[in-house]
């Protein structure tokens, strides 16, 4: 199973243009700026929000703290994923 996932630059330059097109679910823009380098930002849940795009579920730490983002479907599509291991 593959789980698409933000980098930090991807999360900055994806968050700007959800706020500049006006949509519903962003983050901080100063609390995205702060958050560390080099880490792979996992989106935990996406949906079709609205029929016009796609909302994420962003995990944004090791604690699990989350949050939302509203992007395009291009944009969506656009994200690499990760594999994912299977406990069992």
């Amino acid at each position: 199973m593959a789980r698409k996932y933000f980098t930090k630059e991807e999360l900055i330059k994806l968050n700007k243009k959800s706020i500049e097109e006006k949509r519903n679910r962003n983050l901080v823009e100063s609390f995205v700026e702060k958050l560390p380098k080099n880490i792979m930002f996992p989106i935990a849940i996406a949906f079709v929000h609205n029929d016009m795009e796609m909302r994420t579920v962003i995990i944004l730490d090791d604690k699990g703290n989350q949050g939302q983002l509203d992007i395009s479907f291009k944009d969506y599509k656009s994200l690499n994923s990760m594999g994912v291991l299977n406990a069992h």
